[in-house]
């Protein structure tokens, strides 16, 4: 990502952490692993387009996964999401 978009990256993941320890990208962590494992599960870009985590491309499943655990965050949310894309990786044998 470029510089202004980690930028603004950041500052949403901030705002939304701000908001609970159990929310990220607009979900619970409980809905996190059910939505996935209906293939309902949707990221939101950097350009704040939804797109399914299946349909999301092996580079960026990867990115995005390293991006949430650089945040080295306590929310219970992120861990859910980080093991998404750790389930993701190991399902597309990366």
């Amino acid at each position: 990502m470029g510089e202004m978009a980690d930028y603004y990256r950041d500052e949403s993941l901030e705002w939304e952490l701000s908001i609970g320890k159990e929310y990220l990208d607009g979900l619970h962590c409980t809905e996190i692993w059910v939505l996935y494992q209906k293939n309902k599960l949707k990221w939101t870009t950097k350009e704040k387009e939804k797109i399914l985590v299946k349909n999301m491309s092996d580079e960026h499943v990867v990115n995005t996964k390293n991006f949430l655990v650089n945040k080295k965050s306590d929310n219970t949310a992120v861990a859910e999401w980080i093991d998404v894309f750790n389930a993701e990786i190991e399902k597309r044998k990366l």
